[in-house]
């Protein structure tokens, strides 16, 4: 099915919301062949009439603030917005970087809480103003059980599994109500929050 018949599907079925997030644009190509590149890619989301898009913080939570990467987001946050679709910020999607897995236990360690609070309110203090959608940590369940039961995700664990999983979770419940209390308390932002744990 070519742009047009998508477009047509979208317009017949009366969807409200076309969710596009990266491994969906990721597979765009396929649709209409090779050589797109990433605002080729996202103009032909547009032209599906995509209403909302869900991004996440590649890499983003770490011991440093990596000025590249928020210019990188806040130009593809005004493109999207230019274009009238919503961004959906994702703050974590399995994307630990080893250094905090390595150096402190990474979800193990109460420590990570503090780190994701850093990041949390780095990435409301530089894309607050535009971004009305926030998801704070994607499929934890996944985290906790494949990363640290099953050992299907790297780091691969899978030694404590009566034990680990229980603990990863409860530090990313308490990774979630900390950017949620920054979110409240520190951003001055009049506009309805949407967060959530998905």
């Amino acid at each position: 099915m070519d742009v047009e018949g998508l477009k047509k599907l979208n317009k017949n079925k009366k969807m409200v919301v076309f969710l596009a997030s990266e491994s969906v644009i990721k597979q765009i190509p396929c649709l209409l062949g090779p050589g797109l590149n990433k605002a080729g890619k996202l103009d032909v989301m547009v032209k599906l009439l995509a209403k909302l898009y869900r991004l996440r913080g590649e890499y983003g939570l770490g011991t440093q603030v990596n000025y590249e990467g928020i210019m990188y987001y806040n130009n593809l946050i005004n493109y999207l917005l230019e274009k009238a679709v919503c961004p959906c910020v994702r703050l974590y999607h399995w994307d630990l970087l080893l250094y905090l897995n390595d150096s402190m236990g990474g979800w193990l360690s109460d420590s990570i809480v503090k780190y994701f609070a850093i990041y949390a309110e780095t990435c409301f203090a530089s894309f607050g103003d535009r971004v009305k959608k926030w998801i704070t940590i994607n499929e934890p369940l996944e985290t906790a059980v494949n990363r640290y039961s099953t050992g299907l995700f790297a780091t691969g664990r899978s030694d404590s599994h009566s034990a680990e999983p229980y603990l990863v979770a409860h530090h990313q419940l308490l990774a979630h109500a900390e950017a949620v209390s920054i979110y409240r308390t520190k951003l001055k932002v009049n506009t309805k929050l949407f967060y959530k744990i998905s």
